[in-house]
């Protein structure tokens, strides 16, 4: 009974780890965020950092990846160009 126990209990344990140290990486690669800079335009932004994970109406794009905690939010002037870049990570 033990065994059959152990056999459970440590391939458990080797995934809470994993998505454990999946949940903190970065939501988008700093080296990839630094790559976006203000007054780029949307285009410039998708070419970059690809389709948003969410589209508020233009002018605030949010960026998540599955399985990590945090967000980058790219907020735009009316004319379409990035005014901030804002990034939460947990």
């Amino acid at each position: 009974m033990q065994t059959g126990l152990r056999f459970l209990v440590v391939p458990l344990l080797v995934l809470v780890i994993l998505l454990g140290w999946r949940a903190f990486e970065a939501p988008v690669p700093p080296s990839t965020i630094s790559a976006v800079q203000q007054g780029m335009t949307q285009a410039q932004v998708r070419k970059v950092l690809g389709p948003p994970s969410r589209d508020y109406a233009g002018r605030q794009w949010t960026y998540t990846r599955f399985l990590t905690f945090g967000y980058v939010n790219v907020l735009f002037e009316t004319n379409g160009t990035v005014l901030y870049i804002h990034r939460e990570e947990f």
